[in-house]
């Protein structure tokens, strides 16, 4: 199990498939360090998305993280299973916005096997300006079993 840092890359580069409108391009790509790495079921989900540069200041951004559950069989099936959103906080003077969730302990940590059950973890930035989505990425994000709590952020 690796227990370091390193950067998760966007699985998604647009808005709901459409292609990037001028002002997304602007705001350009974020990539996903975690802390702890694997994040921690009965610990901590958290981390920081680092952007190349610091969009403007007229951009809220918004992180939502779900755990959801695949079966395979007749047909395949999706459904989320636990949901949390909140408000990533910019760190001073870095073009970063760090997160941090508690993840309950009673919740399922990502499969590793191939079964009819599969669990996943994703991580989701979206970003608004004036009420209108201008950036939106999803993270799939590994999380194990174990009480790790995050390092450096010190806030839910």
């Amino acid at each position: 199990m690796f227990m370091g840092r390193s950067r998760i890359k966007s699985n998604t580069r647009t808005t709901s498939g459409v292609p990037p409108q001028q002002d997304q391009v602007e705001i350009g790509d974020a990539d996903l360090v975690l802390d702890p790495n694997p994040a921690s079921i009965g610990g901590h989900l958290g981390g920081w998305f680092i952007f190349v540069e610091q969009p403007g200041d007229d951009v809220d951004f918004d992180v939502q993280v779900t755990c959801y559950r695949r079966k395979k069989g007749q047909g395949m099936s999706t459904h989320d299973i636990w949901t949390i959103d909140g408000e990533p906080q910019w760190v001073a003077g870095k073009p970063r916005l760090a997160f941090r969730f508690d993840v309950p302990a009673d919740l399922p940590a990502t499969s590793v096997k191939k079964d009819t059950t599969q669990y996943f973890w994703q991580a989701v930035l979206e970003g608004r300006r004036h009420g209108q989505s201008v950036f939106r990425h999803s993270y799939t994000v590994p999380v194990r079993q174990g009480i790790r709590k995050s390092v450096a952020i010190q806030f839910d």
